[in-house]
Order: C-alpha cells, then structure tokens, then sequence
C-alpha cells in the first residue's frame, strides 16, 4: 500500500493493530452509556512497561527503529519517550517469557506506508517474525481488502512489535487478548473513563476467531481486545492444555500504565469495586511520581500512576 493510498483511506481505517479507533467500519458501534456512565477514576495512557535483560540495548533499538526518543523519566530512570507516552525498561537476570500465553500479546507502531518500511528495515537489519501480510478482517474492515497490513518486528528479548497501516508514525496501539473481549472493554472504560467500541457477535476469518472483540480508545493510544480463541486457533500446541491466562508481570511486555490526578484516591475507588491491588501506592523521588500495580482482566498488570514530572519536548519531524 503506498502512502497516497494509505491517507485516501485514512478516513475510513479501523484497526484492530492499526487501532485508529476513530475509524471504524459499520460493524463496530459505540457501545451506548450505562446508567451509571461516571467512570470510578478518570485516567490516561502513560506507559508500557518492559522487562529486558539489557535496558542500554533494548533503549538503544526503540530509539533507532521508531519515532522515539531517549529520556530521563522524572530525572531519574533512562527511558523512551514516544509521542505522548513512555516505554520503562525493568533489567532482569534471565530471559523474560514473550510467548502469547498472558493477556497482553503485542505493542504497535504505525505507518503510513508499510511496504516502504519494512523494506526499509529489512535492509538495516531488522528481524521481523512475521511478514507483510493483510490483517484486513482482524481489524473489522473487508477481508483480504487491503486496508490494513502489518508485519511483525522481533524486539529486544523478543517482544513483539508491529508496525501496521496509519495515517501517520507514531505508537499507536496495545492489542491485548481475553477470555471475554466485551466485558474486557467495558471493564476499562468503566474503571477508566475510555472509550469503548465493541464487537459481540462471533467472527472467523480462515478459520480463526477474530470477534468477539473490543476496541478501546485512551487517548493517542488504541486498545485491541482480541478473544482467546484467536490465539488459540493460531498457535494450537503453545496453547495446548492450557486453561487460562499467564500474567503478564514478569513477561517481557509486563504491564500497561495509566496516570490518573491521585493514586491514593484511585485505588481507594477501583479496590471498592472488587478491582485485586497487587502493589500499594508508594513514592518515586519525594513524590514527584507517586504509583501502585493493579490487575485488570486477565490478569493484565496496570499500574496506576501519578505523575507530577515534566513531559519531555515533542518528538521533532
């Protein structure tokens, strides 16, 4: 797909991996507000967080292979800013596991024209695990259109990183996977305050399960909840005799991150709700950063932050 074509229909983009959550295809419909509508705590995407066994190398591929930059979060911790959002790095003796087997599966760069780039990265080096193919019906539009491809990035500690068709660059997107995608999405934006769009009928697309599905907006930062069986249906033997998730604490894409105004307030009101707290809120620098760890649906870890540092200076062009 070349980059005219790729803005003609940016217009018309839904993305389950491109996640442009503001282009949805008829299948999808907002799902409508509950009675009590008020989410428990108002909240923000802040960041990924990795485990690596070599932060300096991990940090240095982020920064070369995307639109990213190198940071100092809160002046304390090197980090990558990208767009309006970080990637933590947590170094670790051993290898951390990267299998598809917790609730987070992969983290996503856009692109405006993906051919190019990853032509362009097969050039420099860059391992891909997956190559250029058309995601189409995964992410809700035509099968085999066109309208969305992807391909898969090999990431330090082999994380998996794809980059997919946008409108522009820059990260984009989680896409996580759950045992029941449409409670999943309701459950964010009813902790949260995200947006939600959902998917309740079942889909298959060469016969694997694409739908039920959520997609979840938070802010620059699209939420693809894949169902299970996706997965499953992908990789038969990794998922064989296997019941339920892995958490995702201690994998190599670990948890997800989210800044609200006070974390004490806020986990006061999700643990209120029968939300499990798996860290209590405690300080980072004087409490300039103050966070705690929740789990969210299956068993994702998210941690809650609050974050009274200053943002880094845009990414330049």
């Amino acid at each position: 797909m070349n980059c005219d074509l790729a803005r003609r229909r940016a217009g018309v983009l839904f993305a389950a991996c491109a996640l442009l959550c503001s282009m949805r295809t008829g299948a999808q419909q907002a799902d409508p507000p509950s009675a009590e509508s008020a989410p428990l705590v108002q909240a923000h995407f802040h960041h990924i967080g990795i485990n690596t066994t070599d932060s300096y190398a991990a940090i240095a591929f982020y920064a070369a292979k995307f639109r990213a930059r190198k940071e100092k979060f809160a002046g304390v911790e090197d980090a990558i800013w990208t767009g309006s959002s970080w990637l933590f790095f947590h170094e670790v003796d051993k290898a951390p596991g990267s299998e598809p087997i917790s609730g987070i599966w992969h983290i996503g760069w856009g692109a405006t024209d993906v051919s190019a780039t990853y032509r362009q990265e097969l050039a420099s080096g860059t391992k891909f695990t997956a190559a250029l193919h058309d995601i189409s019906a995964l992410a809700g539009a035509e099968p085999d259109s066109g309208t969305v491809i992807s391909a898969f990035i090999d990431g330090p500690d082999h994380a998996m990183i794809e980059i997919s068709t946008s409108a522009n660059n820059e990260f984009d997107h989680v896409h996580l996977l759950s045992a029941d995608p449409v409670k999943a999405g309701a459950w964010y934006a009813r902790c949260f305050g995200f947006k939600v769009r959902s998917q309740q009928e079942q889909r298959t697309d060469h016969d694997m399960h694409v739908a039920p599905a959520a997609f979840v907006t938070a802010d620059h930062v699209n939420i693809t909840i894949s169902p299970q069986q996706y997965i499953k249906d992908r990789q038969p033997d990794l998922w064989s005799g296997r019941a339920e998730f892995a958490p995702s604490a201690g994998r190599v894409i670990d948890h997800l991150g989210f800044s609200v105004p006070n974390v004490d307030e806020a986990i006061k009101s999700l643990q209120a709700d029968g939300v499990r707290v798996l860290s209590a809120p405690r300080n980072l620098k004087r409490g300039v950063v103050r966070f705690a760890l929740i789990e969210g649906p299956d068993h994702v870890s998210i941690e809650v932050i609050e974050d009274h540092s200053p943002a880094p200076s845009a990414l330049s062009e």
